[in-house]
């Protein structure tokens, strides 16, 4: 028979191995289904872009006061996106072209410049903007699935030591 402790210690166990499967499980199904991040600069402050799939809006943004723009499309947008749909934009309610051209990939970034994004012509190239660089930095489309799964580990494993800390204390005490 196992003593108190023993049980209680093989539950915590059990406990942080189900809740480490679960955290990898739904960071695994989270990584799969990252948005697409849309960005760019060389607009006026307060202009609307917006993003089409198929027709169908997939979101907007307002461009800040230096001109930039940002926009993500999760893959449950209502132009429900899928992998390489071509994506046309809209600035101010104008047809405008992208350079490069915009697909949808899950966590996907701009294939032409991490660091300036896109640039949007309004009206077939009349003046609404080249790309002056966005503030995203960054060439991450997204942040890692592993950092998240080793800092769930880091934490389980010291919950689960803290309670069999608690539970050695008790026991002798």
């Amino acid at each position: 028979m196992f003593q108190p402790i023993a049980r209680r210690r093989s539950l915590a166990i059990v406990f942080a191995l189900v809740a480490l499967a679960s955290l990898a499980a739904s960071r695994a199904a989270e990584a799969q289904f990252l948005p697409a991040v849309l960005y760019g600069g060389g607009l006026k402050a307060g202009q609307k872009v917006e993003a089409f799939i198929g027709g169908v809006s997939c979101g907007s943004t307002t461009a800040s006061a230096k001109g930039e723009w940002v926009l993500q499309i999760p893959a449950e947008a209502p132009c429900k996106p899928q992998a390489s749909n071509g994506i046309t934009f809209k600035v101010d309610g104008v047809e405008a072209t992208s350079a490069p051209a915009a697909t949808w990939e899950s966590g996907g970034i701009p294939t032409g410049s991490v660091k300036t994004g896109y640039t949007l012509s309004a009206g077939g190239g009349a003046g609404s903007g080249s790309s002056a660089g966005a503030s995203e930095d960054s060439d991450d489309g997204g942040s890692s699935p592993v950092i998240f799964i080793a800092i769930g580990v880091v934490v389980l494993a010291a919950v689960a030591g803290g309670g069999w800390f608690m539970l050695q204390r008790r026991g002798s005490a």
